[in-house]
């Protein structure tokens, strides 16, 4: 009961102010081509690039049976049952946001559920009602997929506005890359709302975006360079690619991907009153390198 009064008190700031929002919030599904291509990774920093971009921001982890979007936000969740199947029933507003962990970006993590038999249990009711609720509440939700399917997360798939495929631009995870494509096809997915990210861009045995064009059948459409310390900072310490290099390339690649998902989704995506005229040439001259073709 303190927990649930104290996630309460948490949120009590943005709710005494709500904002008048015209639409629910669009859903920006985030799936890996195979493990170790670093989706979560991507998935957490967009949330906070979106929330940087002055956006309300959920995320939702979908990445059962072990989900690491808590461990990669250095977050320690009160809660993390909203995967079990009999919560459906019970899931409403308030109790959704006692399920809540806030990050000190402001993005709101909704965390997996650490045991394998609820993540066993997950169907679509759960994630149909709790994707309801944080569209509601929220600018944006972001959902890291796992890589088992689910009824869940084919359910979040459903839902989603749309869809990043994180991969590398290796033979394997392109492979990989072919099928998750293939497979989204098949679910009802339209190619239209499928977007493929390459991540650490620039590592020098990747291939090139012209095989990995030839590979897919079509272009990758943003990438994040191959910055392994930022990114190993964020991971193994807990921080955000803006705590760990501000402005660096990395961080600017991240807030260039927020700012194509806002156009991926058809909005306008706006810098904070606070960024200065540099941040924004910054991210203009990210936008070109990281965010086109």
């Amino acid at each position: 009961l303190r927990a649930s009064i104290e996630h309460l008190a948490n949120g009590a700031s943005r709710s005494e102010q709500p904002v008048a929002r015209t639409s629910e919030a669009a859903v920006i599904a985030v799936l890996g081509a195979k493990g170790g291509v670093g989706a979560t990774l991507v998935a957490c920093q967009l949330a906070v690039g979106l929330q940087d971009l002055g956006a309300a921001t959920a995320l939702l982890d979908l990445a059962l049976p072990q989900g690491d979007a808590a461990l990669h936000l250095d977050l320690q969740p009160a809660y993390s049952r909203v995967g079990a199947a009999h919560e459906a029933e019970a899931l409403d507003a308030t109790f959704l946001r006692t399920l809540l962990t806030p990050h000190r970006s402001g993005v709101q993590l909704l965390a997996a559920t650490e045991r394998a038999e609820e993540a066993e249990l997950l169907r679509a009711e759960p994630v149909d009602r709790a994707l309801a609720l944080l569209r509601a509440d929220f600018d944006w939700v972001v959902v890291d997929l796992g890589r088992s399917w689910s009824e869940g997360s084919v359910r979040a798939l459903d839902l989603a506005s749309q869809v990043i495929l994180v991969t590398e631009l290796d033979v394997a995870a392109l492979a990989n890359a072919r099928r998750q494509l293939e497979l989204l096809e098949r679910l009802g997915v339209s190619a239209g709302r499928v977007h493929v990210v390459e991540n650490r861009h620039g590592r020098a045995e990747a291939l090139t975006g012209r095989d990995g064009r030839r590979f897919l059948g079509r272009a990758v459409e943003a990438r994040l360079p191959d910055e392994a310390a930022a990114a190993g900072a964020c991971v193994n310490e807990g921080r955000t690619v803006g705590e760990t290099t501000r402005n660096g390339p990395l961080h600017r690649a991240v807030l260039a991907l927020a700012q194509r998902v806002h156009e991926w989704s058809g909005r306008e995506a706006v810098l904070p009153a606070r960024s200065g005229v540099l941040a924004r040439v910054r991210l203009g001259l990210a936008r070109r390198v990281y965010g086109a073709a």
